[in-house]
């Protein structure tokens, strides 16, 4: 009786065409995946973008950047420089969020810190790039109290920074000097007051603190300077249970590398030192405002994006990542520029080029690169 089946080979053979099949078949999917992930960051940091221009559009001038990260935002503030809540928390109310800005509208004391804590824990589609995570709480692993807001053991982050430009690098912005949730805003009183021009930084970018920059004061025209892009986050820390320096406050927070990044920069300490010592000022300072051709030239203050990396390696500064831009994207990250339009920025971008875009005024003529598409 002759029987029929396969035989050993056969079977073998058969499998191994399964397993060749498969293995062409999962990048492809996995390509497809990113693709749609990538789309769906883009469309997010447009939004964002375009809500920022609407802003500029209904009061004159960009979100401004708030004070730093012991203040969140405070719908009774206002819109301009005595808004302790930085950029993201102003665009709030062009990204149809206007219901979570005005959270804390019209209280007072315990009830406002209370309705300002809701908010924090808030988190937003928007303010996410799924190829990184999606939109959720995170743990608190910082100490940090919040001025206006009660402490919370966990609030949201986000993966998009403003453009805080390639010159003043400094994490923490200013704030006036009380700890009380109810603060008269017309006020002048204590030297770090945002009221006071001389205590406010002279970044060069879109949002820093206290600012209230408008088209007009991009002079180097909006399709040339960044506006928001993501930024770099230590992949250890995408959970929330690790802590990444740039990546451990609330979005709602005013400056501060957690919603802010820059192109070029120095050091806090050698920040610090430049402003502090009266032989260094008016050296690089003078370039950067002047916008001088030598300005961007120094290798260890180029600032080019990165890509996430896992566990940011010991022995370097933080500070020479957390500042930046970057993405969990491959050989790329999105960057909306000031006119709502969103590129590529390619990883290896010339940092002097990547520098240019990051500046509102350095009249530079910027040249065409394959690295921004």
């Amino acid at each position: 009786m002759k029987r029929n089946g396969f035989t050993l080979v056969e079977l073998l053979v058969v499998i191994s065409i399964i397993a060749v099949l498969v293995g062409l078949l999962l990048p492809a999917v996995y390509n497809a995946r990113e693709s749609a992930r990538r789309m769906t960051c883009t469309n997010h940091i447009r939004q964002l973008a375009t809500g920022c221009l609407n802003h500029e559009t209904a009061h004159g001038f960009f979100p401004t950047a708030g004070w730093n990260n012991v203040w969140v935002g405070d719908p009774n503030a206002g819109v301009g420089r005595h808004q302790p809540g930085g950029w993201i928390f102003n665009v709030l109310p062009y990204i149809d969020q206007t219901a979570l800005h005005d959270k804390g509208l019209g209280k007072r004391d315990s009830e406002l810190r209370n309705a300002l804590t809701e908010m924090v824990q808030t988190p937003i589609a928007v303010m996410n790039c799924p190829t990184r995570r999606k939109a959720d709480i995170c743990n608190n692993v910082t100490a940090i109290q919040m001025n206006n807001a009660n402490k919370p053991d966990y609030y949201c982050r986000t993966d998009y920074a403003g453009n805080a430009g390639s010159y003043g690098k400094n994490m923490y912005g200013t704030f006036p000097n009380t700890g009380k949730p109810n603060f008269d805003p017309k006020l002048t009183t204590g030297q770090n007051w945002p009221e006071n021009p001389n205590h406010r930084q002279k970044n060069n970018g879109i949002f820093y603190c206290a600012t209230e920059i408008g088209r007009n004061d991009v002079t180097d025209g909006l399709s040339n300077t960044y506006m928001v892009g993501e930024k770099f986050v230590d992949a250890k820390a995408y959970n929330g249970v690790a802590q990444c320096r740039g990546d451990n406050e609330s979005m709602y927070v005013g400056h501060d590398p957690d919603v802010l990044r820059w192109c070029y920069g120095r050091t806090a300490e050698d920040y610090d030192a430049v402003n502090n010592d009266a032989n260094l000022k008016g050296t690089q300072d003078l370039l950067f405002e002047k916008g001088d051709k030598n300005a961007y030239t120094v290798a260890n203050f180029l600032m080019p994006p990165l890509h996430d990396v896992n566990n940011v390696p010991g022995g370097f500064p933080w500070q020479n990542y957390f500042w930046r831009f970057g993405s969990a994207h491959a050989s790329s990250m999105n960057m909306a520029f000031a006119d709502a339009s969103v590129h590529r920025v390619h990883y290896g971008i010339e940092g002097q080029i990547h520098a240019l875009h990051g500046s509102r005024k350095d009249g530079q003529m910027i040249p065409d690169t394959k690295e921004i598409k």
